[in-house]
């Protein structure tokens, strides 16, 4: 997959569903959460979102700790609702 740098490529790319910065995060300074779509996880345990301060931390998370989740329980879910 293509590294990520910016949030314009965050936002292209064909594995996540919905990034937004918020005002509340980290030490009362604002961040950013990042969701992933069904069928791929972070940090290898089974969770769709990513929460970190700067795009920079998030573009990181993107480049090393996505990963395939085949059984997906939400691809599951998704299926069904065809």
């Amino acid at each position: 997959m293509k590294t990520v740098k910016t949030l314009k490529e965050i936002k292209s790319d064909p594995r996540i569903d919905e990034i937004y910065h918020s005002d509340e995060g980290f030490e009362k300074n604002s961040s950013w959460w990042c969701y992933l779509k069904p069928g791929f996880q972070v940090y290898n345990n089974r969770q769709h979102s990513i929460h970190e301060a700067t795009i920079k931390e998030i573009c990181n998370v993107i480049n090393t700790e996505i990963t395939e989740w085949p059984d997906d329980p939400e691809l599951n879910q998704e299926n069904l609702s065809k």
